[in-house]
């Protein structure tokens, strides 16, 4: 997923999200909130999100999928490097969600 952060910590994405399942049915998902220092007592976390995330469809079983998932996301205070490219990375857990399918899928 890619999304761009605003200087007050609000963000949106800028291109969907994608779960993809075994068989490579992908679900799609949106989401926007605002970024937070973390002030718990992991010391391997900077920051953190914990918003909705909206479902919007997908391909095979999830085409015309509907929804929505709470997560509680963390950032690691420790960048890595993938491709080049050094990045944060986040611990990322959704709670209490519901997907809706398209009858027949």
């Amino acid at each position: 997923m890619t999304f761009c952060t605003n200087s007050d910590g609000t963000y949106s994405f800028v291109e969907p999200g994608k779960f993809v399942a075994a068989n490579g049915d992908e679900l799609y998902f949106i989401g926007e909130g605002q970024i937070m220092l973390y002030t718990g007592d992991n010391p391997e976390y900077l920051l953190y999100f914990n918003d909705d995330m909206i479902f919007i469809g997908g391909t095979g079983r999830f085409e015309g999928a509907s929804g929505s998932a709470k997560t509680n996301a963390y950032v690691n205070a420790v960048s890595t490097e993938k491709d080049g490219d050094e990045s944060l990375y986040t611990d990322c857990f959704m709670t209490d969600g519901t997907i809706t399918l398209k009858k027949g899928k």
